[in-house]
């Protein structure tokens, strides 16, 4: 487990810098509307294609009753009309530069999707060696395509299409290969349509609870983009996504303690069970107060080194959702060792009251205290996610060692 993390570590932590460095460059070359107008893309379309992702790494390792194509078939045809879906409205509307955006972005999500699956063959058989080698190529890939293609041209469309590019070489001419060599895992797109409803039915308190997740981080955004312009949201998302580094990082730890939470679970060692989840969350609480302090000490100098003068003087922003992954952390391996018992409908019962908590911290911070409610908002948002993952786990909602 040790090896394995390792590699969870080493490639999470590469693919997040590789997403940091994308918006990075939009920071460095372009401006804040630009970075405001990049994150209201992913604000919108983010929530929608996690409620249709089927959860399919999740599900591959903790169930065996599906195989890989099933997930393959569903992800594709629902991601397809989504992706039409989403973005029709804008042109519609003559807004044909939001629309092509959104529909980039979309498709690459779509193809993201995809990619899922492999990595649930992958982590089902706890070789996140593959898993992490994978990662690791896609995100340079996409990173060098964004990148470069922004650099000459300077243009957001041209550089999501370029993306885009390197999101289906990656899966079709690598993934794909990989997955058939080690597993001969083959693709198919033939599935019976009774296959994709029960999919769909076992995947939703999940892929809701997903949704509802990127939802609650994403609403605040919309908020601030409608209240205060894209400056601001491009102020924020910028400094957010410093530590969106630090919740990828997170999800990769807790999903390698994944396969042997549910290997204690099944086997009836609870006490293991309790152990492992007990360490994890302790590792989550560390990581989030030492992240805290060290923001409070470097992190106006660390702005302003990477962003500019004009981002290093909203350094409380920074602070205060500091302060809020300390919450968040803890609940992520809480979540992690419900998930480990197979049964999922806890999850978007805890996060549709967390998206109540921030759709009403949104509706009076927001408007009031702009970019500072927005901060506040998560903060406490974050909390209450916290809270209620403990409340279902100490409350024995889930049966453990009884």
């Amino acid at each position: 487990m040790k090896r394995n993390f390792s590699y969870s570590m080493i490639g999470n932590l590469l693919a997040a810098l590789c997403k940091f460095l994308i918006l990075f460059t939009i920071i460095r070359i372009g401006n804040p509307e630009d970075v405001g107008k990049y994150n209201f893309a992913l604000a919108l379309t983010a929530p929608l294609f996690l409620l249709l992702s089927f959860k399919s790494r999740t599900i591959i390792v903790t169930n065996d009753q599906y195989r890989p194509n099933d997930f393959f078939h569903s992800i594709l045809i629902t991601n397809l009309i989504l992706t039409v879906t989403v973005t029709t409205p804008f042109f519609l509307m003559s807004d044909f530069s939001t629309a092509i955006s959104v529909g980039l972005i979309s498709l690459i999500k779509t193809v993201e999707n995809l990619k899922e699956i492999v990595y649930g063959v992958y982590q089902k058989n706890e070789n996140l060696r593959l898993l992490s080698i994978s990662l690791i190529i896609y995100s340079f890939l996409s990173l060098m395509f964004f990148s470069v293609t922004y650099f000459i041209f300077e243009s957001l469309i041209l550089s999501l299409l370029f993306y885009l590019i390197s999101t289906v070489f990656s899966f079709v001419l690598i993934d794909l290969n990989i997955s058939f060599k080690y597993y001969s895992l083959k693709i198919s797109i033939k599935q019976k349509s009774k296959n994709l409803v029960n999919l769909f039915l076992l995947s939703i308190p999940l892929s809701l609870s997903s949704s509802l997740g990127s939802w609650n981080t994403n609403i605040p955004k919309i908020f601030l983009k409608f209240e205060s312009g894209e400056y601001y949201l491009g102020i924020y998302s910028s400094i957010a996504y410093t530590l969106v580094v630090v919740s990828l990082v997170v999800n990769s730890i807790s999903q390698t303690f994944l396969p042997r939470l549910r290997k204690y679970y099944r086997q009836e060692q609870y006490d293991l069970y309790k152990g492992l989840t007990q360490k994890m969350v302790l590792i989550g609480f560390s990581l989030g107060v030492s992240i805290t302090i060290f923001n409070i000490i470097f992190g106006k100098y660390i702005l302003e080194v990477a962003y500019g003068s004009e981002y290093a003087i909203y350094n409380h922003i920074l602070i205060i959702l500091s302060i809020g992954m300390i919450f968040l952390v803890s609940g992520v391996f809480l979540g992690t060792s419900i998930v480990a018992t197979g049964i999922y409908n806890i999850h978007y019962k805890i996060t549709l009251i967390t998206l109540m908590v921030t759709i009403l911290g949104s509706f009076i911070l927001v408007p009031n205290y702009s970019i500072n409610g927005t901060a506040i908002t998560v903060l406490i948002s974050n909390f209450a996610n916290l809270i209620c993952y403990y409340y279902f786990y100490s409350r024995n909602k889930i049966k453990i060692g009884v």
